[in-house]
């Protein structure tokens, strides 16, 4: 038989072409895939080509690089199949660990640290008197006449003041739903 460095180009070129169907053939019946089989041996042909003035045996160098093509393609495929599965797999996890989350969570437990902040923050920026006035009737639970008598100030004061920290909460708070629910969510949070 002569080697391919004996052949013309043209020959290469026949032999090749006519062949073709028949390494592709081949190749689809070891990847199930007829795409993928004509990508290997079109890169199988190439090789062929590249190393045209080394083969000795065309044949049997095309048959070798093919068969060696779709075990490259069957490997890869498995590791992207199995990385592919991995990921699905966290993702599932993930995915069952946030529907978990949100079905054990209220709404007060989701924003409960960010609506505390908030509550804190605008109350730091009342005067001392209404902090005062607020803490010792929603946090210790007294009443406007025991405010009145322990800070010595009328009980409509205690009452607009408590009127004018509840508005300035509430508009704080407007983005967090009914302004009471979240008010004393909150207030009953920090007893």
């Amino acid at each position: 038989m002569s080697t391919a460095k004996d052949i013309s180009v043209e020959v290469i070129e026949f032999l090749l072409s006519r062949q073709r169907q028949t390494f592709v053939a081949f190749a689809k019946g070891l990847v199930r895939d007829e795409e993928a089989a004509k990508d290997i041996v079109s890169e199988a042909i190439l090789s062929v080509w590249e190393k045209r003035d080394e083969i000795q045996d065309m044949q049997g160098y095309l048959f070798m690089a093919v068969k060696n093509g779709c075990l490259r393609y069957r490997r890869d495929s498995s590791i992207h199949r199995k990385a592919h599965e991995h990921i699905a797999q966290v993702e599932l996890g993930l995915e069952d660990f946030y529907t978990q989350t949100i079905e054990n969570s209220s709404i007060s437990e989701v924003y409960e640290h960010e609506i505390f902040n908030i509550l804190m923050e605008t109350l730091a920026e009342m005067p001392e008197d209404a902090r005062e006035i607020f803490r010792l009737k929603k946090f210790e639970g007294k009443t406007y006449k025991e405010i009145s008598k322990e800070l010595g100030v009328s009980e409509f004061k205690i009452d607009h003041t408590l009127r004018r920290v509840l508005r300035r909460l509430s508009e704080a708070l407007k983005d967090y739903g009914p302004q009471i629910a979240v008010i004393a969510a909150l207030i009953h949070h920090i007893q």
